[in-house]
């Protein structure tokens, strides 16, 4: 994936937007540090060291497109979580504060468009199968389960031609 034209902001309303990964935040850095989002994303409640964190994003923003959530909060917008594209597939965290507030569905449908524009005709998803609310997020936007294996769920969706 050639990340050279990744968009520095994908508008996803007036109070949500996307922004390209520049440097690792702090706020990124406490995700790593909640027990029950390591939980819901990896199944063990083991926080990622620092050296774990600053790879995990360097992966992401190496091989991928890699972004920061922010949500309007009074007149400033906050980090609230980060979504990637890593060839055809997405990766996110949502900070325990700003979930079940439809901002999952909100980026994960800006990254279907994202991948639509690129001519990635299949995008897939792997969930634990006890994060119900991330299965429910991407069953809800078409996604189907193809896989299921070790507490893995794999999900498949079509992208949508404009």
């Amino acid at each position: 994936m050639n990340t050279k034209n990744q968009p520095a902001f994908i508008h996803l309303s007036e109070t949500l937007h996307l922004v390209k990964f520049d440097v690792l935040s702090d706020e990124a850095r406490s995700w790593m540090e909640n027990e029950d989002l390591m939980f819901a994303l990896r199944g063990d409640r083991m926080i990622f060291s620092d050296q774990e964190v600053e790879s995990y994003y360097a992966n992401l923003a190496e091989n991928g497109e890699l972004y920061y959530i922010e949500i309007l909060n009074g007149d400033t917008f906050h980090q609230c979580g980060s979504v990637a594209l890593i060839r055809n597939q997405i990766k996110i965290i949502v900070d325990p504060r700003y979930q079940n507030q439809h901002i999952g569905t909100a980026a994960v449908e800006g990254l279907l468009f994202r991948a639509t524009v690129l001519g990635i005709p299949q995008i897939y998803a792997q969930v634990r199968n006890h994060n119900t609310f991330s299965l429910k997020l991407f069953q809800n936007l078409g996604f189907k389960i193809i896989d299921e294996a070790d507490h893995v769920i794999t999900m498949c969706c079509d992208t949508k031609p404009f």
